[in-house]
């Protein structure tokens, strides 16, 4: 087996990571084209 080097908890911070990148993309797009009208 591998030895513990805490790479579990560096998978979960990377996927939240990705997860609120891509929520703040989202909010970014939908309030940038509300404010080019």
């Amino acid at each position: 087996t591998l030895a513990h080097t805490g790479a579990d908890g560096t998978l979960a911070a990377a996927f939240a990571g990705a997860a609120s990148l891509a929520g703040g993309a989202a909010l970014y797009r939908r309030f940038r084209a509300g404010a080019t009208r």
